[in-house]
């Protein structure tokens, strides 16, 4: 009789003891990634990148058939889309490592790494004082993002920014991370949050970003790069209750030690005709597949996105 009470003791420890060796190793590469050149990071997450293509035979296929459909939809299939796939890989590994490296320094040094484009689109958006959605993709060092309202003082725009998150399971590494996230002034939002504080943040005039490309189990089925896909209407939904502005973004890396951060002016995008949540979903996707056809091997293709999958 006692010996199923000591498995069910035993086992959430195992659990926790888990975690924490996780926290410690998260922290840990991170120490380390703060001391190394970026030019560093690079080379060794390059490296690691070709490791895990060749590891990895089912996230290859994923990968290829997410390009596949992408480089159809824009017209511009690739001769060589085992190159391509590759490349996701090596990208992937740097924009991780290097995001991470990049949320651990300095803005000032972020600055010298990352050139911001666009900015007249996010300033015509932030002066009508309704807030301002950024729509965007795990594309580019996305760790970056925490140091936003550095970049956007740098700019002369002084604007609060938020984002949402999807915490993690491990609590002591989701509260490490959040605090890292937050170091530089960007509030993060969870689902545990609700909906009423990113409206609040919102219709103070503050900016939020949305990473709207994660695969989704259910929602509104929409087309996405010509193909049906459980999409995101959170963005659509957030400008119709505040009349906040929605903008995209991408991130891309356009040299060896260079990316670029670009925002981008929605276009032939009626707002005020969406009134489902099948048309906000939509909204969403199109504002995404502008923003990652700039650079499709920067995004984070390692999920099954499409229904025709």
């Amino acid at each position: 009789m006692n010996t199923p009470q000591a498995k069910r003791s035993t086992k959430p420890v195992g659990k926790i003891v888990g975690n924490y060796i996780l926290y410690w190793l998260a922290r840990a590469t991170l120490t380390v990634l703060r001391l190394l050149p970026v030019k560093v990071v690079c080379a060794v997450a390059r490296v690691i990148g070709l490791m895990a293509y060749r590891m990895f035979r089912k996230r290859r296929k994923i990968v290829a058939t997410n390009l596949r459909i992408a480089t159809r939809f824009l017209g511009d299939e690739p001769e060589n889309l085992d190159q391509l796939v590759r490349e996701v890989f090596c990208r992937s590994s740097i924009n991780i490592l290097v995001g991470l490296q990049f949320s651990a320094i300095s803005s000032a040094k972020v600055e010298k790494f990352v050139h911001l484009e666009g900015i007249e689109v996010f300033a015509k958006a932030a002066r009508k004082g309704r807030g301002v959605i950024i729509v965007m993709a795990h594309m580019g060092p996305w760790e970056a993002l925490a140091h936003f309202p550095d970049l956007f003082r740098s700019k002369g725009l002084m604007m609060p920014f938020a984002a949402l998150y999807r915490p993690l399971n491990n609590r002591p590494l989701n509260k490490w991370i959040k605090e890292q996230r937050e170091i530089s002034g960007t509030k993060m939002f969870s689902r545990e949050d609700g909906f009423n504080s990113p409206l609040a943040h919102l219709r103070a005039g503050g900016a939020l970003g949305v990473l709207a490309d994660q695969k989704m189990k259910q929602g509104p089925k929409v087309g996405f790069f010509g193909q049906p896909a459980y999409s995101n209407p959170i963005p659509g939904i957030f400008q119709k209750r505040t009349k906040a502005e929605l903008i995209g973004m991408s991130f891309a890396k356009v040299g060896k030690l260079r990316w670029r951060l670009t925002f981008h002016q929605p276009e032939n995008m009626a707002l005020e005709e969406y009134h489902s949540r099948e048309d906000m979903a939509l909204a969403c996707n199109q504002l995404l597949e502008k923003t990652m056809s700039e650079s499709l091997t920067d995004v984070f293709w390692f999920q099954r996105r499409f229904l025709s999958e």
